[in-house]
This record gives C-alpha cells, sequence and structure tokens, in this order.
C-alpha cells in the first residue's frame, strides 16, 4: 500500500520525485481542500443566528465569524507550505543519500 502511495513501485533510482509530488497533492486535497470545503459551509449556523438574533451586534458577530473563518484557512495554507517545504527537503535528502550510496 505505501508503496503505491508514494509511486515506488515504479521507481528507477531510490526516491521517487513523482511519488512524493503525488503524495504531497494528495495530502493537500485530503487535509486542506476539505478542511477548507467543511469551513464554508456554515449556512445553517448562519440561518440559525439570523432567525432568533438581529441588529447591530448580530452583524458584528457575523462579520467576526467570516473573518476568523478566513484566518483559519489562510492559518491552513501557511500550515500546508511549510509541510511542503520540509517533505521537499526530506526528498532533497533522501536523493542525496541515493547518490552517496551510487558513487561510494
Amino acid at each position: 500500500m505505501g508503496n503505491q502511495n508514494l509511486g515506488i513501485d515504479s521507481l528507477t533510482i531510490g526516491v521517487s520525485h513523482e511519488g512524493m509530488n503525488n503524495y504531497r497533492e494528495q495530502l493537500k486535497i485530503a487535509v486542506i481542500q476539505d478542511t477548507k470545503t467543511k469551513i464554508d459551509e456554515y449556512q445553517e449556523v448562519e440561518n440559525a443566528i439570523n432567525g432568533c438574533w438581529q441588529g447591530e451586534a448580530r452583524d458584528r458577530f457575523l462579520e467576526g465569524f467570516k473573518t476568523a473563518r478566513e484566518k483559519i484557512k489562510s492559518d491552513l495554507d501557511a500550515e500546508y507550505n511549510d509541510l511542503d517545504a520540509r517533505l521537499n527537503e526530506l526528498e532533497y535528502m533522501y536523493y542525496q543519500q541515493d547518490q552517496n550510496m551510487i558513487i561510494e
């Protein structure tokens, strides 16, 4: 199973660049995109608030709620970018180790 996720079943060298790219893309979709989609599914909450709360306080709350959702999505993107950079670093290190084994 793991070899298929990383694409190492078709390796010609010790590290599969394509497999790592596929893994990172799947991770991004599964974690980041799915979570952001769930965050954007807030209509039931807003409908409930609008059904029992009126006025400026409600408007401020809804604006703060929107700002909080956007911040969470932005933070998720930043965290994914950090993870992606680390995975790139690990891939490079594995590639270097593989090259060292060939040279020696």
